[in-house]
């Protein structure tokens, strides 16, 4: 039971990540990076990603949302994977840019790369 309480107010008790000038809303509305939104936002996502790094699973869908794709690894590691430019549904022959953000097994982000 005591179990029970403590992991309600973990869960309760997190925070949200917040970025000074990241607009979540038209990340999410740029699938796949074919706006050209998330190729300039995710600059400044590189440039706090210290306030991302501990971030879990659901601090990160709050701000980015579903990503992309996800790759699963060993040892319970997972990456989410978002399109910052010329996704595969995009018009546009743009070679591709990806945000790699990898969780380790404690699901909390480790690292995060674009490629």
């Amino acid at each position: 039971m005591i179990a029970l309480v403590f992991t309600g107010c973990l869960y309760s008790c997190q925070q949200e990540i917040s970025i000074e000038g990241f607009e979540s809303q038209k990340w999410a509305e740029d699938a796949h990076g074919c706006k050209g939104y998330r190729e300039k936002m995710a600059a400044l996502l590189m440039e706090h990603r210290k306030q991302l790094i501990g971030a879990n699973e659901k601090e990160v869908k709050n701000l980015l949302g579903m990503p992309d794709a996800q790759e699963l690894q060993t040892r319970g590691q997972h990456y989410f994977v978002y399109e910052l430019r010329g996704g595969k549904s995009c018009l546009d022959e743009k070679q591709s840019a990806l945000l790699r953000i990898r969780f380790d097994a404690l699901n909390r982000v480790s690292e995060l790369a674009v490629y």
